[in-house]
Parts: C-alpha cells; sequence; structure tokens
C-alpha cells in the first residue's frame, strides 16, 4: 500500500485544542494489517508536557483491507495533546515524518495529486496576550520640581524573551510637549 499524509501542514484554532490534524491516506490492498510510525522529526514547541505529550514515535496499525486513498478510507492520526499555558512565546511548530514502514508499505502520493505529503508541519496557534494599563488616568505636579513616574500594570500571560512596550503621547491636553512644559521620551 501507499500511505501520505492528508496535508503539508495544519493548526490548532488555539493553544489548548489539538484540531485539523492531518488523516493518514492510504490507497492499494492489505491481506494482512501492517504497521508504520508517525515521528516527531523537529519544530520549535517543546514536547514531555510543556507544549504538548505525544508518544513518539506513534505507531499506527493498517487493518488488512482495500484503500482507496480519500478520506473514505483514511485512518486517523492520534492527535498531540496540547498544553494550554501562559507564556507568550508566539506560534509553535511540531513537524512529523513517517519511518518504520511495516510490510508491503510505501509512502507515496495515496490519494493521486501528484504530491506525495511524507511530512507534516502542525502549527500550535499561540493565544494568549498581555494586558498593559496605567495604573493611574490622570497625572499631574510642579513645574520646577515635578518628575512623575508613569508606571504600568502588565496582567496576562508571561512573555517568554524580550517585551517592548510603547507609550505615545496621545496629543490631548494643554501642556506643551518637546521640553516647553514637559519631555515625554
Amino acid at each position: 500500500v501507499t500511505v501520505e499524509y492528508s496535508a503539508a501542514s495544519a493548526s490548532s484554532t488555539n493553544e489548548g485544542t489539538a484540531n485539523n490534524f492531518p488523516a493518514l491516506l492510504i490507497s492499494g490492498f492489505l491481506s494482512s494489517s501492517t504497521t508504520i510510525d508517525v515521528d516527531i522529526t523537529g519544530g520549535t514547541a517543546t514536547g514531555s508536557g510543556t507544549d504538548y505529550t505525544m508518544s513518539d514515535p506513534l505507531t499506527i496499525t493498517i487493518p488488512a483491507g482495500t484503500y482507496d486513498g480519500t478520506i473514505a478510507t483514511d485512518i486517523v492520526i492520534t492527535v498531540p495533546t496540547l498544553v494550554q499555558d501562559t507564556d507568550i512565546e508566539g506560534n509553535e511548530t511540531i513537524t512529523f515524518a513517517f519511518t518504520n514502514l511495516g510490510a508491503n508499505v510505501t509512502v507515496g502520493d495515496a490519494n493521486t495529486d501528484t504530491t506525495a505529503q511524507s511530512t507534516h508541519t502542525y502549527t500550535i496557534t499561540e493565544d494568549d496576550t498581555l494586558l498593559v494599563e496605567f495604573t493611574v488616568t490622570t497625572l499631574s505636579g510642579s513645574e520646577a520640581t515635578a518628575t512623575p513616574a508613569i508606571t504600568l500594570t502588565v496582567s496576562g500571560g508571561v512573555s517568554v524573551g524580550a517585551t517592548t512596550i510603547e507609550v505615545a503621547n496621545a496629543g490631548t491636553g494643554n501642556a506643551t510637549s518637546g521640553g516647553t512644559d514637559f519631555t515625554f521620551a
């Protein structure tokens, strides 16, 4: 039989829900069952419960039978369990390939679309956000001595790596910037 992934890539709708995972497309006839492994070969996500959990390799049994290369005869691949964390780390990927092909199994164009999907890249879609707010809505002080501190409150996810928060002068009010009444840098 000939096998391939149903798609070259797919992504989750959010960090905690593993969906849109590809199926194993198969074409041909098997007189007895055989196996194939789905192996994690790379990506930016970390397994072992950090970003996802999945048996590696994942052994799939292909039962004896006739397969036509369509979703009517595909085998659903067990999706990884995604970890819903609060880390803001951007989208992450897991790359899969077939290994340990059982008897009479080849990787190729099972659905005859002229492309053999021998690997699959799954994207875990980032869904964490930071909420940044001023601690006070107005601030005032004496012209001669005041150097008021603008304080921000950050809540929500935990940023992995550096995060830049830009605060801009909205240009409202009657004070003049540029060193006349205040300097905003």
